[in-house]
């Protein structure tokens, strides 16, 4: 007796999904029914005409559940990017990958060993950083920019660009260097440089930058920039490092990390003059290929031209004044800062190698840079 009510359970649950599964085809019938009765009158004799035909009737409502079923997915992408612009923000407001905490004292030697034994796993960090950026993009050397603004607990202003620019240059090694060097120099010469680093022997160099851009809203900040060129190297493949027809070669790489001094007993931050902006970036000049478009419509073939590529990732900082206000504008001014420096350097690469061109060239928005008289 269990056993046949066992039976009549599980048939009786079958019939029920049956039923549940007509009742759900119904309903999308209903749906699209009421579609096709809101349309206009032309719209809807040529909608009775196919509900005349089963086949075409079926296919119409198909295609119009797909069409549903897209766009909410649509909305359902929307949805996720909120979530992850939330979860970013609230971890880069806490935590960057290339910041830690920077204190230098007064004396000399201290600052230079300090700020050498960083060197090494800024240049680690920041190299992981852009490939991980980097790492889902569809191609590598393609033009791009993005920028997200936001406020954080404490009050601060963030300011967060990622772009790529491709350099229409050779991609020998000493295009490569050319590329760097004009860049590095750039960067030291935002600011002024402070003792003991007035060379490029270590690729280590401490500045400070004052900017007077607005009579309301002055700036100071402090930084560090660590540099490397990474010239190219065979290594050997992780899957059998004795065969020599394993080995590959590594591209060369242009290295420039920067991270904000925190606190500096030698040179200490003035808020009763200057607001505070922290930056931390990441810029690397590397060799790729850009895409050419398509001369003739539905050729499958991809051209592709070597070419230098300028990626930068910046992180900018705005902290509040004494009052814990920020300043009406500050926000703008933040992505103003942002972009002058990527179009700034692009300028001093050009200038550095002429033959490197920009894609698309982008007008240069100046500061105004005012000296340290301290130093």
């Amino acid at each position: 007796m269990a056993g046949a009510n066992q039976v009549f359970l599980l048939m009786m649950q079958e019939e029920k999904d049956e039923l549940t599964q007509q009742i759900k085809k119904l309903e999308n019938q209903l749906e699209f029914l009421k579609h096709t009765a809101s349309m206009k009158p032309e719209c809807f004799e040529r909608a009775v005409v196919r509900r005349t035909d089963h086949h075409l009737f079926e296919q119409e409502m198909h295609n119009h559940l797909l069409r549903e079923a897209v766009r909410n997915q649509h909305f359902q992408l929307f949805s996720a990017q909120s979530a992850l612009s939330e979860l970013t923000y609230s971890i880069q407001q806490n935590q960057c990958p290339i910041n830690t905490f920077i204190h230098l004292g007064c004396d000399i030697q201290q600052r230079r060993s300090v700020l050498e034994g960083m060197k090494a796993q800024k240049l680690q960090d920041a190299k992981q950083l852009i490939d991980k950026r980097m790492q889902f993009l569809r191609d590598p050397a393609e033009q791009r920019r993005e920028t997200a603004q936001f406020p954080t607990d404490s009050g601060a202003l963030c300011s967060v660009v990622f772009d790529v620019t491709p350099l229409d240059s050779g991609v020998e090694l000493e295009d490569v260097e050319h590329a760097y060097r004009a860049a590095a120099a750039y960067i030291k010469r935002m600011g002024t440089m402070m003792p003991p680093y007035t060379g490029d022997d270590v690729g280590v160099v401490h500045s400070r930058l004052q900017v007077d851009t607005s009579p309301e809203m002055p700036t100071e900040s402090s930084f560090v920039v660590f540099s490397e060129l990474q010239m190219p190297k065979f290594v050997l493949s992780q899957l059998d490092p004795s065969e020599t027809s394993n080995e590959r070669n590594i591209d060369p790489l242009g290295l420039l990390v920067i991270d904000s001094v925190d606190e500096d007993e030698l040179h200490p931050f003035r808020p009763e003059e200057f607001l505070r902006e922290d930056v931390n970036a990441v810029i690397t000049i590397s060799r790729g290929s850009r895409r050419l478009p398509n001369e003739h419509k539905g050729c499958d073939s991809e051209k592709r031209l070597p070419c230098l590529v300028l990626t930068r990732w910046v992180f900018l900082t705005l902290r509040p004044d004494k009052k814990g206000v920020a300043q009406a504008g500050a926000m703008d001014f933040l992505l103003q800062t942002c972009i002058n420096m990527g179009n700034e350097m692009l300028h001093a690469i050009q200038e550095g190698s002429p033959s490197v061109k920009t894609v698309d060239s982008r007008k240069p928005w100046a500061i105004r840079q005012t000296a340290d008289e301290s130093v």
